[in-house]
């Protein structure tokens, strides 16, 4: 029991002080409705924040967007552009030869621009541009 003695305390004590934060509220809303219509709140004092260094933030944004214009192409694209090239029509071999990629992950590039209608099996294991 005694530790239910000390959670109920706990409780009450933070139901106090929550009740004496709304009844601070409620004073400040009366205040508020007093005043006419026109007149301003009471200004609190103003602590000063350091000024911000605005030539640091530029040169992100300007960072920023260097970096989009220099993006590599995605596996996808690449694979992709390969297929295209080629007249006859590829197979995942030469594809991972010319890539360097992984015979996986052409695989996978290959069921996913199949999936988009970009490319189609011509010959068993041979992909041309759709």
């Amino acid at each position: 029991m005694n530790d239910l003695e000390v959670v109920f305390k706990s409780v009450a004590e933070g139901l106090k002080a929550f009740a004496k934060g709304i009844d601070n509220i409620a004073d400040r809303l009366d205040t508020l409705a007093e005043q006419p219509d026109g007149a301003a709140a009471p200004e609190k004092e103003k602590t000063e924040r350091p000024a911000r260094d605005t030539k640091k933030s530029k040169t992100t944004r300007s960072r920023k967007k260097t970096t989009r214009k220099s993006k590599k192409k995605s596996a996808t694209d690449v694979v992709h552009n390969l297929i295209i090239e080629s007249q006859e029509g590829v197979n995942i071999e030469t594809l991972s030869q010319q890539s360097g990629y992984d015979p996986k992950k052409i695989y996978n590039i290959v069921y996913r621009l199949k999936k988009q209608g970009k490319i189609k099996s011509g010959k068993k294991g041979i992909y041309i541009a759709a």
